[in-house]
């Protein structure tokens, strides 16, 4: 949809008006994400990274074909570049969660395995005094 002989007709202004405030209701998600993120609720993150995402694809779906006016771009513009700082920070912080777990499991597999060897070195290859079924093959 776009403007003829740039007069905006009630349908286009209809059109824009709709898809910026999908925009804001984006910005306003994606202050939500980066408040739980800041919270460390990783699992209401997750859930609101998936009703963005929809968001997302239902914007994509409403943006086709519309050309918006030069104020929806600036508009357009401005929330996208708020919602792509925020984006920011929360990939910062969900990849320094990330190397947080994988540090704990590091710890937790390196601790398994460290136990795994003492108990071997404690009963010896065979096991207890060599008694295992596998010592009296």
């Amino acid at each position: 949809m776009t403007m003829t002989n740039n007069v905006k007709t009630p349908s286009f202004v209809k059109a824009q008006e709709l898809l910026l405030r999908g925009y804001e209701s984006l910005n306003e998600r994606s202050v939500r994400i980066l408040e739980l993120a800041r919270q460390e609720d990783w699992v209401a993150v997750v859930q609101e990274e998936s009703l963005y995402l929809i968001d997302v694809e239902r914007l994509n779906r409403m943006e086709s074909g519309l050309v918006l006016d030069d104020d929806g771009r600036e508009r357009k513009a401005a929330l996208l570049e708020h919602i792509l700082e925020r984006d920011c920070e929360v990939r910062k912080r969900l990849i320094a969660r990330r190397e947080e777990l994988g540090k704990l499991m590091g710890i937790s597999n390196g601790g398994s395995a460290g136990q795994v060897i003492e108990a071997s070195q404690a009963f010896g290859q065979g096991g207890p005094q060599g008694n295992s079924p596998a010592g009296k093959l």
